[in-house]
């Protein structure tokens, strides 16, 4: 008997009652635990609730949904080093590896250990108000800092392992990681990079200055981003994979290093960079 981790997207009709259909299947041989804030909407399925810490005892993690909900199952479960096979209910399934036909075949499979790990780093990103820290959480795509406002800048200084890389005035600043590569910064203008990679990116939106071009830096040591200035009347914002929100005041440093942990994919086959590439973004060839 495998013990087998689900996590959801606990806000959405379809994904609860296939993910109930599913969960009824995989009982019958097998122990299935669930997140207790997910056990409401998942009622009525045979599947234990239990606190984050118990999924250590799971042999991977489903994740039903979409890339939102890969993102979000990669902050919560990626210090347990639990293998996560995304299942795709969502659009562009960049993340996720099988669509909903697939699972029930798939899955027996992945419990025989019949899969590749596909690891990806991860940041660390905390928040520091003078010497203290007002906020902190990893990140699997990017960190965004930003204002809650339009037609202003925010001034910005990027310092990485203590020298200073350059100072932006813009509507905003992008770290992304490989895995983010795709999402917020390449809508930006910046680059896409191979996921084995240890980088980070950093892309300005819409800067003042047309030479502040994408940069890659090392993901080695600390990337600093302090906050010059924010407009009069707005908030700073730092949003951690479009879904954690801090605010920022003038002063304020983010602070990014790459996690000790790593997020794991489950794949069913080893994957070429390009094909994928292809495949989601439409290229041909």
């Amino acid at each position: 008997m495998a013990v087998v981790g689900v996590f959801i997207k606990e806000d959405d009709k379809r994904v609860i009652d296939y993910t109930g259909d599913l969960i009824r299947g995989l009982a019958k041989k097998h122990k299935i635990l669930v997140l207790k804030p997910q056990a409401g909407p998942l009622k009525g399925a045979p599947a234990m609730p239990c606190a984050l810490s118990s999924f250590k005892k799971a042999s991977f993690l489903l994740a039903v949904g979409g890339d939102g909900t890969m993102l979000r199952s990669a902050r919560l479960f990626s210090f347990l080093g639990l293998p996560i096979l995304g299942i795709n209910l969502g659009r562009r399934g960049f993340l996720t590896e099988v669509g909903i036909e697939e699972a029930p075949d798939v899955i027996p499979k992945i419990i025989s250990g019949g899969y590749f790990l596909d690891q990806r780093m991860m940041l660390d990103v905390k928040v520091k108000r003078g010497k203290k820290t007002i906020g902190s959480s990893l990140a699997l795509n990017d960190a965004v800092i930003g204002k809650n406002g339009i037609a202003r800048l925010i001034r910005l200084e990027a310092w990485h392992n203590g020298n200073l890389v350059t100072t932006y005035g813009s509507d905003g600043l992008i770290v992304a990681t490989p895995t983010g590569s795709t999402g917020h910064n390449l809508s930006a203008g910046g680059p896409i990079l191979d996921s084995s990679l240890k980088s980070l990116i950093l892309t300005a939106i819409c800067s003042t200055s047309i030479s502040n071009r994408s940069i890659v830096i090392d993901s080695k040591g600390t990337l600093k981003i302090k906050v010059v200035s924010v407009p009069k009347g707005m908030d700073g914002t730092l949003t951690l994979d479009g879904q954690t929100v801090i605010k920022l005041g003038s002063g304020d440093e983010v602070l990014i290093t790459r996690a000790d942990s790593m997020t794991k994919f489950v794949r069913l086959k080893h994957r070429n960079f390009f094909s994928v590439l292809k495949g989601k973004l439409g290229w041909e060839g």
